[in-house]
């Protein structure tokens, strides 16, 4: 059987898996980002449409505060750790999505008709 074809929606995208994100019209979820892009780049990319509450993108580590607080409790005359440690690795990674909050929920609105299909590192986000 044939699938019906998916309308583009213009509406704001809240497919988020965290729960407060979905319910709030004022939130926006950007897909389809490039693997470069960060959090300040999408603040850039969004604030010229209204005021923003926060911008970020999902990478693909986290911070990990058990590794600030081990190098913080190593005797000074420790050998620094390799290149090979978790810690030693490279920045985090957009995972190609992200969030937007607008503090008006009618700037979320028009920002998603506005930026639906842009291109931006030579990807249509969505």
């Amino acid at each position: 059987a044939r699938r019906p074809a998916r309308r583009p929606s213009t509406s704001p995208t809240m497919a988020s898996p965290s729960a407060a994100h979905a319910t709030d019209p004022s939130t926006l979820f950007v897909s389809h980002l490039p693997l470069s892009t960060t959090s300040a780049d999408l603040e850039r990319l969004f604030s010229p449409l209204g005021p923003l509450r926060r911008a970020f993108v999902v990478t693909n580590t986290a911070p990990d505060a058990d590794a600030d607080a081990d190098a913080a409790d190593a005797p000074a005359d420790a050998p620094a750790e390799s290149s090979s440690t978790p810690a030693a690795k490279a920045a985090p990674q957009c995972r190609g999505f992200g969030f937007v909050q607008f503090a008006e929920v009618d700037d979320a609105a028009r920002a998603a008709t506005a930026m639906h299909g842009a291109a931006v590192g030579g990807r249509k986000i969505a």
